[in-house]
């Protein structure tokens, strides 16, 4: 079960305008699904695949054609993209008489995703690594910045969940603890000495220095 993270596709932002509260509502689901799904198959897949996957949040179809590899492009109906997916959660939801915006968590069936891919021969993974903590380095012209307040960096890190990834990934807290440990030029010139105080305390495998 624990596996089945890597297909769930958290707080995905939706907006809409309709004639009708529902209709907006309708509206900006169906776009975020689509959007979530582009989000996973790219997330399962190599780069080198990504032509033969459609563009579900524009409309457009995968690029590439079936080579003599066996690899088929992908092609995903509103009817289909329903019924790959499990389940969804709605967050800070606000509606007015004809618009609605909200963050969508949207929960894709494992089982049915794979498959999609296995008949079009596109080689995919879902093993999560353990996770890692992520240390957002703010560079500017007055200097580099870690731990002052929440910088702009450090928030858009914040912004979404980076658990469903295939390394899932964490912020730290950003106390007096974790300043002790490394500074902002510490991590910048990747301190060992401080990166594994940092994995350490956060129980991680790796620290990437963002």
């Amino acid at each position: 079960a624990a596996g089945d993270d890597v297909f769930s596709v958290p707080r995905v932002p939706v907006q809409a305008k309709a004639e009708s509260a529902t209709a907006a509502k309708e509206s900006a689901q169906s776009q975020g699904r689509r959007r979530a799904m582009d989000i996973l198959l790219r997330r399962l897949t190599a780069e080198e695949d990504w032509g033969y996957l459609p563009t579900l949040s524009t409309g457009a179809a995968a690029g590439a054609a079936a080579d003599g590899s066996g690899k088929t492009p992908i092609s995903i109906s509103a009817r289909d993209l329903e019924s790959l997916e499990s389940g969804f959660e709605v967050y800070g939801e606000k509606s007015s008489s004809a618009t609605y915006r909200a963050y969508i968590t949207y929960r894709f069936k494992p089982d049915g995703v794979r498959r999609l891919l296995k008949t079009a021969r596109l080689p995919y993974s879902d093993a999560q690594k353990r996770r890692a903590l992520v240390l957002p380095v703010l560079q500017t012209d007055s200097g580099v910045y870690l731990w002052e307040g929440n910088t702009p960096w450090m928030a858009a890190w914040k912004a979404r969940p980076y658990t469903s990834e295939l390394t899932p990934m964490v912020t730290p807290l950003g106390d007096v603890e974790d300043a002790g440990m490394i500074s902002a030029r510490g991590a910048l010139a990747l301190d060992s000495a401080g990166l594994a105080k940092m994995a350490s305390h956060y129980n991680v495998s790796q620290v990437i220095v963002a």
